[in-house]
């Protein structure tokens, strides 16, 4: 998906740069400014049910990259839909991920379910979904995030929650629409 270029002059007094109240919000700035005109889309009930299942037996990949290309990917155990078209990705322990999201605010999500079939295990479906990411470490969405979470796991920490809004998805099992953009 091509993105359109944007442009814009951003002034602030100068006492202000070196402020971390101000780079938080040019960092919340660029995030927003990179998101406009994107098109996000409804994730299919199918997709949203494969995704709940394989989470439930940690079949869940979630991928970042850095600002230089250096790919980084982690096991993801609890999360969840917040709509049709954003995705809530827990944050307990990231590192290398966290500082990824924070150079560079795209992430995809590859998951699959898969089950025994004469003894051998099939992939029944799986997807990747692709799309822009944004951080909350706190606000009403954040505290109830927590609360669920700490619900099932005391022990969580529960850093931040990270919010990805999907843009497009594929199909991951294997045969002839293998890597096919469904959606």
């Amino acid at each position: 998906m091509r993105r359109p270029l944007l442009l814009f002059w951003l002034s602030m007094p100068a006492n202000c740069a070196d402020s971390p109240g101000w780079k938080k919000k040019l960092k919340q700035i660029k995030v927003e400014a990179f998101t406009i005109g994107v098109h996000f889309m409804k994730v299919p009930e199918a997709v949203k049910s494969a995704y709940m299942a394989a989470l439930k037996y940690r079949r869940v990949a979630f991928a970042t990259c850095s600002k230089d290309g250096v790919p980084n990917t982690v096991p993801l155990g609890v999360g969840r839909f917040l709509d049709d078209e954003t995705l809530i990705v827990i944050d307990n322990y990231f590192m290398k991920t966290r500082k990824n999201i924070e150079e560079n605010p795209r992430a995809a999500v590859s998951f699959w379910v898969s089950e025994e079939k004469e003894g051998k295990v099939i992939t029944k479906e799986g997807y990747q979904m692709k799309g822009t990411v944004t951080v909350q470490e706190s606000g009403p969405l954040y505290d109830q995030m927590k609360a669920e979470i700490k619900a099932i796991r005391a022990d969580f920490p529960v850093k931040a929650i990270v919010l990805m809004k999907v843009e497009e998805i594929y199909d991951v099992k294997a045969g002839p629409d293998a890597g096919k953009r469904i959606a």
